[in-house]
């Protein structure tokens, strides 16, 4: 791997809590026969699409971290040995690139039910990429198997390999050198806003455990240009008297992630101690801390050798048959009584 992605960052590194494990852990352990949760006869779980049975890396990756949250609260082996089912199932499917693991999804996804707008089997997604990256940061904690180590360094520098064709990616830069981490990797990319967040948390685990210094830095970029994102484009994703909107390309609103965006956004807050989040009340607000200036792009990330990085254009024009409002600048208002932090209400501003 070379120098190769640049993109912004503001300087953010997480804050490390008592707890680990949070925002994922749960003080009741999950059921280890829940009858909502489709699993095999190895206790694996398992996407049933049309009749039919498929390994979903995503949901795998997310049971194991149940199981494994079920395992620091009792201490029951049989947690611990159906969260390695899960996490072995997962990496058995790993599709190896660049020092890196890909896992892919097996089944094709119409995006929005859209049959133009198709994911095609396989296909990646760094939310995937980012919780089976915590599930194997947690299974190499509880196991201390330097296997598990290992398999998370190379999950994680999946977010290393920069966007293009030809390979496996989960990451881009957009065209104000921003990075992304991409729930659906396709031309053009979606700017999932839950996906995004999702796999930066999976990125910050990874962070607070791995000891290689190269990598621990390399884990911090990548989680304070994710950040930085949000910093700079949450306003986007907000519509004015209605719920957020689940991704840039598209804009559709959704009332199923916007608690969802408003309990992440949360989360960012807590761990980097900046005023980012959608606060319930009296409507939406977003909290703004003492501005910081963001550092240039440079190229201290590692990239895949041979790879080049490319910016991406997600056009400030509504598609066909989106709302909208996805063509209109969203802008926060700071009250005077505001410095050094604000809380601006939403509103919507005329188009430049």
């Amino acid at each position: 791997m070379q120098a190769g992605q640049r993109y912004r960052t503001r300087g953010y590194v997480p804050v490390a809590f008592e707890n680990p494990y949070w925002p994922w852990s749960w003080k009741t352990p999950v059921a280890l026969d829940p009858p909502d949760r489709p699993v095999d006869e190895d206790g694996v779980f398992q996407e049933i699409r049309d009749g039919r049975t498929y390994d979903h890396p995503m949901f795998q990756a997310w049971y194991a971290i149940l199981l494994l949250n079920g395992y620091w609260r009792t201490g029951d082996q049989r947690y611990l040995d159906r969260a390695r089912a899960n996490v072995e199932r997962v990496i058995g499917q790993a599709v190896p690139y660049a020092g890196a693991d890909f896992y892919p999804y097996p089944f094709d996804f119409a995006l929005h039910g859209d049959p133009s707008d198709v994911m095609t089997a396989p296909w990646y997604s760094a939310i995937a990429q980012g919780r089976v990256l915590a599930a194997l940061v947690r299974m190499h904690h509880f196991t201390r198997e330097d296997r598990y180590g290992a398999l998370a360094d190379r999950a994680f520098r999946s977010f290393l390999v920069p966007h293009g064709p030809g390979h496996p990616w989960v990451t881009w830069i957009d065209d104000h050198g921003l990075l992304w981490l991409e729930e659906y990797p396709k031309e053009p990319p979606m700017a999932v806003l839950n996906g995004h967040i999702t796999a930066a948390l999976g990125v910050r685990e990874y962070y607070e455990h791995v000891a290689d210094p190269v990598l621990k830095a390399q884990a911090l970029r990548v989680f304070d240009g994710a950040v930085s994102t949000v910093r700079e484009r949450v306003m986007e994703f907000r519509r004015p008297g209605g719920p957020s909107v689940y991704g840039l390309r598209r804009c559709y609103p959704t009332t199923a992630y916007h608690p969802l965006h408003v309990e992440q956004l949360g989360w960012l807050n807590r761990f980097t101690e900046d005023q980012i989040l959608l606060r319930r009340g009296r409507g939406p607000r977003l909290r703004l801390a003492a501005p910081r200036a963001l550092t240039p792009p440079s190229s201290s990330g590692a990239a895949a050798a041979g790879a080049t990085a490319r910016t991406v254009h997600i056009p400030a024009s509504a598609p066909a048959g989106a709302p909208a409002h996805c063509g209109e600048r969203l802008v926060a208002v700071r009250p005077s009584r505001s410095p050094p932090s604000a809380c601006g209400r939403w509103r919507r501003s005329p188009r430049r």
